[in-house]
């Protein structure tokens, strides 16, 4: 079977996809989807939109010595609870 697809196709002109995703201004399908249904995003959509623009990692280790697992700020390194994401971050 390989012999008979042999010279069918230019390798060197073939467009590939290898990966699709969504990306807009309301981040990606799953908080597009809050917006459209509801009109709002959820505390979980904020922390989506806030993880994917680089604002807010997720982090588990220790942290000024002790151990932590949550929210952090990118730049200052510092916790950031979830009640307070959409205040410190929306503009």
């Amino acid at each position: 079977m390989h012999q008979q697809l042999e010279g069918m196709v230019d390798l060197d002109t073939v467009v590939v996809i290898t990966g699709f995703g969504e990306l807009e201004p309301w981040g990606n399908s799953r908080t597009r989807w809050e917006m459209e249904a509801r009109g709002t995003l959820s505390i979980e959509g904020y922390i989506e939109i806030f993880w994917i623009m680089g604002l807010i990692k997720n982090f588990n280790g220790l942290l000024d010595g002790k151990e932590y697992h949550g929210w952090i700020d990118i730049k200052t390194k510092k916790p950031v609870h979830i009640a307070d994401v959409k205040k410190l971050y929306e503009t």
